[in-house]
């Protein structure tokens, strides 16, 4: 018990027994002094024990206190995004070429330079289908495609059509013929212009340009 409390009980006992002090000028100094006591006593701010918190916090605040020092090491994982060299185009570029002549070797000249996704189909059904939404660079021939479609000019036509649809894709004209509309809108709109019979390397270099068009912008 504290010296306080002492001091209180044994100052209403001392007043109990003597009542006549009770209303003298040392009975109420007595209870003036009980007074301040208790209400210092009040006043005091009690602190917490660890048994009034809960053990969820107690698990708390030791954790936060443990924390070690940030050392200034990244966590982070690296990137994981493919390094866009020029396999990584050959690997990813979709060439669509659209050519009645079924046997015209260009497919296989692309894929055997390591170009993966070369396709050839002999015309065009839908400007929606899939192998034209998925393709990055079509190689369209100018005479005997466009035909499903209607187009009258042909290639010319369809190259016209495809550039209006789809402007961010690449459209490169060629022919065995030399002569021709030449003033058509389709070879102001077209990306590149090939003969035919030109060499497979000129094919390539073509591609190459469109291709790796952001490498050579680096």
């Amino acid at each position: 018990m504290s010296e306080e409390s002492n001091l209180i009980i044994n100052s209403i006992s001392y007043l109990s027994n003597n009542k006549e002090w009770l209303f003298s000028g040392v009975g109420v100094t007595i209870l003036s002094v009980i007074a301040l006591t208790v209400i210092n006593n009040k006043k005091k701010p009690t602190e917490p024990s660890l048994d009034s918190f809960p053990v969820q916090n107690i698990i708390n605040l030791t954790n936060t206190n443990s924390n070690e020092p940030n050392t200034g090491t990244s966590t982070s994982k690296p990137s994981t995004e493919p390094v866009k060299d020029e396999e990584f185009y050959k690997n990813t570029t979709k060439i669509l070429i659209v050519d009645d002549e079924i046997k015209f070797k260009l497919p296989k000249i692309f894929k055997s330079a390591g170009w993966v996704h070369s396709k050839l189909i002999k015309d065009i059904d839908s400007l929606d289908s899939p192998d034209v939404k998925e393709t990055d660079i079509f190689f369209i021939d100018v005479q005997g495609v466009g035909v499903s479609l209607g187009f009258k000019d042909e290639g010319l036509g369809l190259v016209e059509a495809l550039k209006e649809k789809y402007p961010s894709k690449k459209v490169i004209i060629y022919s065995v013929v030399s002569q021709g509309d030449r003033f058509h809108n389709a070879f102001n709109v077209c990306d590149g212009q090939l003969s035919k019979d030109a060499d497979p390397y000129q094919f390539q270099r073509v591609l190459e340009k469109f291709a790796f068009s952001e490498l050579n912008h680096e």
